[in-house]
């Protein structure tokens, strides 16, 4: 086989952003008799965290194989940590990738203040945390099929050859009641209950077939105690302990706990805690 290739190369560099590309020709004669010519164009963007390589042909009708004039090669990456994402390849499939997280909080507190040297406060919150992931791919075998006014939709489940979710699912309602009772400047003391209930729902499908499915409601009861004592100016310490009844187990928990704060000067706090 006889072939020779001219490449131009182009560069472009930001404080952001790098982009090199170069162009290639290809001119040759087969073994077979068969001549060819086909023109590529490599592009290579890197933005943070993403890097990003397309390669594009442009030949003339051959005299065997078929004609390409388009996007010919793909791959997408993504690195953040433990967190690696590759998508794309030769005769790459269309591939839908949504990975979603967070939580929120709402709480109601009521402070309740008779006398200058204790009060009761009373909270009632609720939180959840909500982790969802969602794939689907496509394997696309002759692009003639597809919708050019589709190309920018969301890859649906009717259309996709396989499916995968996770939907996990964590909603914490509490309420608890603090009271705090003040000896002196130096000397105060909290007791308190909590009752928590937590709602978890985990969930896994598999191309609309059900996977995985964990569902329970278990709850927390809790009494805890703990005392705020300063014996000397710069020197405090906070002794308490927290016994726990969860229902999925028989056992009550004890959770003793000590902390001790040094200030030596005032830009300095030294800490140390266990339990």
């Amino acid at each position: 086989m006889k072939n020779f290739s001219i490449i131009f190369l182009f560069s472009l560099l930001s404080a952001q952003v790098s982009f090199t590309g170069n162009t290639e020709t290809r001119i040759g004669e087969s073994r077979n008799g068969f001549y060819y010519n086909e023109t590529l164009i490599n592009t290579h963007l890197q933005y943070g965290n993403f890097v990003n390589w397309l390669q594009f042909e442009f030949s003339d009708p051959p005299e065997l194989g078929r004609s390409l004039n388009g996007l010919r090669k793909f791959r997408l990456e993504y690195n953040r940590g433990d967190l690696e994402i590759n998508l794309g390849g030769n005769d790459f499939p269309e591939i839908d990738f949504d990975w979603s997280w967070g939580n929120n909080t709402n709480n109601i507190t009521w402070k309740f203040i008779p006398t200058s040297n204790y009060f009761v406060e009373s909270k009632l919150s609720q939180t959840i945390y909500d982790f969802s992931v969602d794939f689907a791919i496509d394997f696309v075998t002759d692009s003639s099929i597809v919708d050019e006014e589709g190309i920018d939709e969301e890859l649906s489940n009717e259309d996709a050859d396989f499916t995968f979710t996770v939907d996990n699912l964590v909603k914490d309602v509490s309420f608890e009641q603090i009271l705090t009772y003040i000896y002196s400047e130096d000397l105060r003391f909290k007791v308190g209950w909590q009752y928590k209930v937590l709602y978890m729902n985990y969930k896994e499908t598999f191309s609309d077939f059900d996977g995985v499915k964990l569902k329970s409601e278990p709850n927390i009861k809790s009494l805890f105690v703990t005392s705020i004592f300063r014996p000397m100016p710069l020197f405090s310490m906070n002794i308490g302990t927290r016994l726990s009844k969860y229902s999925a187990y028989k056992e009550t928990l004890i959770d003793p706990r000590i902390a001790v704060k040094y200030n030596p000067i005032s830009d300095l706090a030294i800490k140390a805690s266990w339990g």
